[in-house]
């Protein structure tokens, strides 16, 4: 099938949604006609009201607390046409974080994140090691709750396949639960090895929990699918349950793709549990995805944040047992109490003892440096809170990056904010460097990426493109020193729409694989160094502004 799993998830938000939209824009077309005709002398009155109720509007879109690049679109649309884009932001605007959904998720989520060990000692031998990195990691904490955690183990993978062999491996050693939440599942091959593996622990008693987005999964899975896993003993819940009605929840989507075991080992990353991205079918050439395996106590960030989703009720206010629904799948690994400061350091006695055998010694040293070296902060960020964590992340890596910083992302859909960041770096002298698909999922988005393009090379950012086919990956990297590895994608439905994940790397070992990643793909891209046929005259074209109208909705 010669579709993406973003394509297919590409639906209406509802058959009422859709009409109203419909006749909001046949009101529009139908007031023009009539103010040419039957409705000629009275004209300038409804003209009059017409312009009230679009300054109304306006004057409430420039008084939210969101980027210009948000409220542009809506304040130009509705100049232009004032019925149909009044229409259109009460049913998609004011409305896509409701209070009442906003408040449910937040509750839920303080329950969860107050039980959460703040890790304030490990944050406080951060701001003492690294400053610049310190800034950047309190904010995360400061705006959503998760805490630092010394290295405690990460593992990249520059190949998805990589990253699928390694979950399975750790599955088939589950002996408490096993967490799993992903934008999309393809009840297919990839599947298959999982469920298989999930099947088998549960009959041994593991409990195993599956939650997936059903608009990210539409097409491939229907809602007999969660019904199947749970005959099979697998908990299963699905968010944003895609049925005919007013779903004004339908624009967030969950776009996370975690997998926990035993709170002890998470994996994250760009990959779904789905063929194209392992390579299994190839609908675009060759597919190129990433992901990190994290073990310790940073885990506990990510089952608090599955937790969360996994108990969210958008009707209504949930209270969980602490005791029975939480505590439980918060671990504390103690070996790594001595790495946190948490007790004095034994390993140092252990090198002392042996000092006259050299082999051990070196042993012991590099395994604890190892163990000891740089810090992770994962995190997840939610649409619901208004802070744009994944994009204010990312905008702090660019403006402290003094060597080089490098993106690899699908779809290049920035704000101003952000183009400013990415273009002030380079002309600071920074080497900045962006990879996307050199083979679109979606024409449109492929074009409004590349619409992009113009104004940062203009400005000394080089621009790469995957030949091989398309790039599916979310990566950044900076200075040999930063870096981060998720599901944000640079785009405005990632950095404002969706529920992501996210982890922060700092100074970890793992960085190093990371770089050698950047540096092997950008041997198979080829750089950008003109601009289109249809852009070479101006720094956008015609059609590329429209479509940037439009660009909160791809």
């Amino acid at each position: 099938m010669k579709n993406t799993l973003e394509k297919k998830s590409s639906i209406k938000n509802g058959i009422k949604r859709m009409v109203f939209i419909g006749a909001s824009f046949i009101i529009e077309t139908t007031l023009i006609v009539l103010l040419f005709t039957s409705l000629y002398n009275y004209a300038e009155v409804i003209s009059i009201i017409m312009r009230v109720l679009g300054v109304i509007t306006i004057l409430y879109i420039y008084g939210q607390p969101k980027t210009s690049a948000m409220k542009m679109p809506w304040i130009i649309l509705i100049l232009a046409l004032p019925a149909f884009g009044i229409a259109l932001f009460l049913t998609i605007g004011i409305n896509a974080s409701p209070r009442l959904l906003s408040r449910n998720f937040l509750d839920i989520n303080r329950q969860v994140m107050s039980h959460v060990p703040d890790n304030d000692e490990c944050a406080d031998k951060l701001k003492r090691d690294n400053r610049i990195a310190y800034g950047i990691s309190n904010y995360v904490k400061n705006n959503s709750g998760f805490p630092v955690y010394e290295n405690s183990g990460v593992k990249y993978f520059s190949q998805a396949t990589d990253g699928l062999d390694a979950i399975i491996e750790d599955l088939k050693k589950a002996e408490k639960f096993i967490f799993m939440e992903y934008f999309a599942i393809e009840n297919s091959d990839t599947w298959k090895r999982v469920e298989k593996v999930l099947v088998e622990k549960a009959s041994e008693g593991v409990e195993v929990r599956v939650f997936y987005d059903d608009i990210g999964s539409i097409g491939f899975v229907n809602l007999d699918f969660s019904k199947h896993l749970n005959s099979l003993g697998i908990k299963c819940k699905v968010f944003n349950p895609c049925v005919v009605g007013w779903k004004l929840i339908l624009n967030h989507r969950d776009h996370r793709k975690i997998t926990i075991i035993d709170g002890k080992i998470a994996y994250t990353g760009g990959f779904n549990l789905a063929n194209e991205y392992f390579g299994v079918t190839h609908p675009y050439g060759e597919w190129k995805d990433t992901g990190i395996r994290i073990e310790g106590t940073p885990v506990n960030s990510y089952t608090a944040a599955f937790l969360a989703m996994w108990n969210f009720d958008r009707k209504k206010l949930v209270t969980v047992d602490p005791e029975t629904d939480i505590k439980p799948y918060l671990t504390y690994d103690e070996n790594l109490k001595a790495i946190e400061g948490k007790v004095e350091d034994a390993s140092e006695v252990s090198i002392v003892e042996t000092v006259e055998d050299t082999s051990e010694v070196s042993t012991a040293e590099t395994a604890e440096d190892k163990l000891r070296s740089g810090y992770i902060h994962p995190y997840a960020d939610t649409p619901l809170d208004h802070e744009n964590l994944g994009e204010e992340i990312y905008i702090s890596i660019i403006n402290q990056a003094q060597e080089y910083c490098y993106f690899i992302t699908p779809y290049l859909i920035v704000t101003d904010e952000m183009l400013h960041a990415l273009r002030l770096a380079a002309k600071r002298g920074v080497d900045v460097r962006i990879i996307t698909p050199g083979i679109p999922d979606k024409k449109v988005v492929y074009r409004l990426t590349r619409s992009y393009y113009s104004a940062l090379i203009k400005s000394g950012v080089r621009i790469y493109e995957w030949t091989p086919g398309f790039c599916h990956a979310k990566v950044c990297v900076s200075d040999d020193k930063l870096a981060t590895c998720g599901t944000i994608n640079l785009d405005y439905r990632s950095l404002y729409h969706n529920f992501e994940d996210g982890c922060l790397m700092i100074e970890v070992d793992a960085i190093k694989d990371i770089k050698a990643d950047f540096d092997n793909t950008f041997e198979e891209s080829k750089e950008v160094t003109g601009l289109p046929k249809y852009n070479r005259k101006t720094d956008i074209s015609i059609i590329d502004r429209i479509l940037r109208l439009f660009a909160e909705f791809l």
